[in-house]
């Protein structure tokens, strides 16, 4: 059991361990949680689930964290900030990961595979 746990960190909410249980469900390779991404050693952001090779970031999205005017604000000033250094957000909400998750393991697919492509 414990070598299906991920690396990193423990998961800060039961929303990314729902998050986790689609990425093991459909066989993709463990993320690390709570991935540190840091420029000239200053942390500049923390991510959910990461694929630090893959330059690929999973956020789960859940109300509590993400849904007020401010924290979509501060969420997307974060995006632009991983994507200007070369990071490919992926964001799931609640319906996604509950109702829909072979979507949502076609879209982390498709961006592991692309970083194979490039």
């Amino acid at each position: 059991m414990l070598d299906l746990r991920p690396e990193g960190k423990p998961a800060r909410s039961g929303f990314e361990v729902m998050l986790l249980d689609v990425i093991r469900q459909f066989d993709l390779p463990m993320p690390v949680r709570n991935y540190v991404v840091r420029v000239d050693g200053i942390a500049v952001a923390e991510l959910d689930l990461a694929y630090p090779w893959a330059m690929v970031d999973m956020e789960a999205e859940g109300a509590k964290w993400h849904s007020t005017r401010r924290q979509r604000q501060r969420d997307a000033e974060r995006q632009a900030v991983l994507e200007a250094l070369g990071w490919n957000v992926l964001r799931f909400g609640w319906d996604p990961v509950v109702y829909h998750p072979e979507l949502v393991a076609t879209e982390v697919r498709a961006a592991l595979c692309a970083e194979f492509a490039a």
